[in-house]
């Protein structure tokens, strides 16, 4: 049985050796620890979750916050990841597997059931340690409910859709993982015309760059990203390209009345040579390259770059609320709980009369032709004396007292309501004067200057006397106008929730390159 996976804020010693010698399919985790001590790099968020078949040993001085850890021997199969849940709306979290070595490579003999299975089985607990982070975080999420994984192996998150369906994990599109060897990159860098030169990216080139790009990423993590930028004799930036905090080939741009003459190739090589040493010495190099990125392709190719493998950048939500607080019902806000009080419940009981409130009640108060019907009026106290039986007794059930007695406040509304609505044979009185205000003119006639009697002014539609005037089935029937504005808010509906992705041009916001230079 898999053990609970570790939960770390800094990187373990041995950890870094121990991905190099799984090189190039731990490339991506590798390059974002190596990162962490870039400044910048990491924050106290940052967290590295390891969960293996080998033991972690515990070093460190007595009393210190975290007791230092170190991996003494070499596990057969781990899974390692970085999370960092303050970096949203960038990539949140990095993961790898053993699992990966074999299934990259087609060549390779497949692992054995029981290797496989704990392959999986770590995996899944490195995924519990950080949905348990997900809950235990109190800042708002950018993604509110999921955690962006970044360039994560479809191998990997074909598993984690298949195996563990308690991890919803929903993929934005798949990637070609591009590796180059340094030491295969074009021998000698482009010249570059007259006018122009390279160097390193300014801030303000890194406000620029966030200006031209859709990716979501922060001039603050720009600044921190080693990068190469061409620019001109008065320091204008025209081509740029960055090292992620994963190592690989990003924000490669040209700008456009200077595309088409290598610019791009230039500055992609001259920053893949001489500075992915400062991530490590291993020689390796990457880029994420959509399938339909033509250019991109076909740049990076020209660099010597190998398909090698496929990812994506996935979504992995958060679908079980917190263990440590209640469950929700599922039911909505404004849905009530239901209270019976059972045999004890008051029985209003009434009569074939009149219902106060109703036609029939402003019929007989007035003298209408409801007052002339046969047994009204007997109807009417039959009602009110079975009501007041039923009262006494509620009352006798529950011991002499009425348990259902107000609350002064609403006695009082009580007691105002019933002086309005008058006392005489239990009908209804005349109506609040606010009442009669809106329906009955003025016999006066309207006051001020410029007034004239009526709703319909010159050049204004009465919508409640075309309603009233309307045929049924015609254009200004209310039926048919609230069928249209419940059409038009279903349609304004169908789009789906939360802020929408757009596709710039043949890039998707999760294209790492951008390239849209012809190589």
């Amino acid at each position: 049985m898999t053990s609970e996976a570790l939960i770390l804020t800094t990187v373990p010693d041995g950890l870094v050796n121990l991905l190099t010698s799984h090189l190039p399919a731990s490339l991506p985790l590798l390059r974002r620890l190596q990162f962490t001590s870039f400044p910048g790099g990491s924050t106290p968020y940052s967290r590295v979750l390891v969960s293996a078949d080998g033991p972690i040993n515990t070093d460190g001085q007595p009393g210190s916050p975290e007791p230092y850890r170190t991996i003494r021997q070499t596990p057969s199969h781990f899974t390692a990841a970085y999370l960092d849940l303050s970096r949203g709306p960038e990539t949140n979290m990095w993961i790898y597997s053993t699992l990966e070595d074999a299934r990259n490579d087609s060549t390779s003999p497949a692992l054995p059931p029981d290797e496989a299975a704990l392959a999986e089985a770590q995996i899944l607990s490195v995924l519990r340690a950080a949905r348990r982070l997900v809950h235990e975080h109190e800042a708002q999420l950018a993604y509110p409910g999921a955690v962006l994984v970044g360039t994560i192996n479809n191998h990997v998150r074909d598993m984690i859709r298949a195996r563990a369906p308690r991890f919803p994990i929903h993929n934005r599109g798949d990637y070609d993982k591009l590796l180059f060897r340094i030491d295969e990159l074009p021998p000698a860098d482009v010249v570059l015309p007259e006018g122009m030169r390279y160097d390193r990216p300014t801030l303000d080139d890194c406000h620029v760059v966030k200006a031209r790009t859709h990716i979501p990423r922060q001039v603050k993590t720009l600044v921190a990203l080693p990068g190469m930028v061409i620019r001109l004799q008065d320091g204008t930036p025209i081509a740029w390209a960055f090292l992620g905090p994963d190592g690989s080939l990003t924000s490669l741009h040209c700008e456009e009345p200077y595309r088409r003459r290598g610019l791009a190739r230039a500055v992609a090589a001259k920053l893949l040579r001489e500075r992915t040493a400062e991530y490590g010495t291993d020689g390796w190099g990457s880029a994420d390259v959509a399938p339909d990125n033509a250019s991109g392709q076909a740049l990076c190719k020209s660099l010597n770059g190998r398909p090698s493998w496929v990812v994506s950048w996935s979504f992995l939500a958060r679908a079980e609320s917190n263990p440590g607080k209640p469950k929700m019902s599922g039911k909505a806000s404004s849905e009530g709980t239901k209270v019976t009080m059972g045999k004890n419940a008051p029985v209003n009981q009434e009569g074939a009369g009149q219902v106060s409130g109703s036609l029939a009640a402003e019929s007989m108060a007035r003298g209408g032709g409801f007052s002339e019907n046969p047994g009204a009026t007997t109807g009417a106290a039959t009602s009110a004396a079975a009501k007041s039986e039923s009262e006494t007794t509620a009352t006798k059930q529950s011991g002499g007292e009425n348990k259902t007695s107000l609350p002064a406040e609403q006695t009082d509304n009580l007691q105002s309501a019933t002086s309005v609505l008058g006392a005489s044979g239990g009908q209804g009185g005349p109506a609040p004067t606010y009442i009669a205000s809106q329906y009955f003119e003025d016999t006066a006639g309207p006051h001020g200057k410029n007034l004239k009697e009526g709703i319909d002014y010159e050049g204004t539609e009465s919508g409640m006397k075309k309603a009233l005037n309307a045929e049924p089935g015609s254009e200004d029937d209310p039926a048919r106008v609230a069928e249209r504005q419940f059409q038009h808010s279903q349609l304004l509906a169908a789009g789906g929730t939360g802020p929408r992705q757009h596709h710039a041009g043949d890039e998707t916001i999760y294209d790492h390159l951008e390239v849209n230079e012809q190589a």
